[in-house]
């Protein structure tokens, strides 16, 4: 009986298309020697699990201003694909690994993600990024959630096969993803 419950939590959990697990979230590699400040500027979405702030958008892109005291502003823009309305989230982000690893604590004001541990789980600084979050639930469910990131709005297939190839080594399942439009974002915004 409590496998088939579990499994219709993991299906209600599931239905925003973030990643289910049944039991706690997984063990995971995060980038070590982690450098913040290498870290910020633009970075473009390319890949994700669904979340409500990307229901219908597109051009997702986060800008990370770097400050002397080890933390960064974060804004997130994206344009909503039917009415090109851009819309925007901002927050706080530090380093938060006992020895410099890639663990950042994320503040996104006004989201689900308050608080939130996002996971470097790679990143080379220059070209791109492999972001995990993963929160319990309860003690039977938990919920992750992956950003592919990159500098560029048009990512080589060799270099997102790269992205692909970390959560691999992670055991993370890649068959949530979806790709974010990059394409005609150059156009001027409704407000």
């Amino acid at each position: 009986m409590f496998k088939y419950s579990a499994l219709l939590l993991v299906f209600l959990y599931g239905v925003n298309c973030q990643i289910p697990y049944v039991g706690q979230c997984p063990n995971v590699t995060v980038k070590q020697n982690f450098d913040l400040k290498n870290y910020s500027g633009i970075w473009y979405l390319v890949q994700a699990t669904y979340t409500n702030f990307l229901r219908e958008g597109k051009c997702v892109k986060a800008n990370n201003t770097f400050y002397s005291d080890g933390s960064i502003d974060i804004r997130i823009d994206q344009v909503n694909f039917q009415t090109r309305q851009k819309s925007y989230i901002e927050g706080y982000g530090e380093v938060v690994g006992a020895h410099g690893e890639g663990d950042l604590l994320l503040r996104l004001y006004g989201t689900t993600f308050r608080d939130t541990h996002v996971n470097i789980l790679d990143t080379d600084y220059s070209s791109y990024s492999v972001n995990w979050i993963c929160e319990e639930q309860t003690e039977e469910i938990s919920k992750a959630v992956i950003w592919i990131l990159t500098r560029s709005r048009k990512p080589s297939d060799k270099l997102i096969q790269k992205c692909l190839d970390v959560l691999g080594r992670n055991n993370i399942s890649t068959s949530y993803l979806v790709g974010i439009d990059q394409e005609g974002c150059h156009f001027p915004f409704v407000h």
